[in-house]
């Protein structure tokens, strides 16, 4: 059927003339028209460096202070309530729910009431994986 599809369109690409240009320019971080080549392709680099390499602040007096080696016992590093809020503050918007059928926009909205909740969720869970009831 797609074969059938490629041919229609090459034939009404052919009766009337017309064809998709290509977008061979970009704007920079500043909105500055780049239409040289090198350039252009210098400039998805970055943007796609930036967007699968975001920058975060991490102290690293924490990753100092983090045991070297398995778990331990007396070591009870479980999720903390920022590192929840911060992950659903970072959520995308205007995109499909994912298996529970929730909304990022929706978590968002709820507030604190929704932090509260997964904070719970993560704590059982965790609680479970360490500690296996017999």
């Amino acid at each position: 059927m797609q074969e059938k599809t490629k041919e229609i369109y090459d034939s009404v690409r052919k009766i009337t003339g017309k064809s998709a240009s290509r977008v061979r320019i970009v704007r920079d971080k500043n909105e500055i028209v780049l239409t040289e080549q090198d350039k252009v392709k210098e400039r998805w680099k970055e943007h796609f460096c930036d967007l699968y390499n975001p920058k975060t602040s991490s102290d690293e007096k924490v990753l100092d202070e983090c045991p070297v080696g398995g778990w331990s016992a007396e070591v009870r590093a479980g999720v903390m309530r920022e590192e929840i809020e911060a992950a659903i503050n970072r959520l995308k918007k205007n995109r499909s729910p994912g298996v529970d059928n929730i909304y990022a926009e929706e978590l968002q909205a709820a507030g604190q009431s929704a932090v509260d909740v997964m904070f719970l969720i993560c704590r059982k869970i965790w609680e479970e994986e360490k500690f296996p009831r017999m």
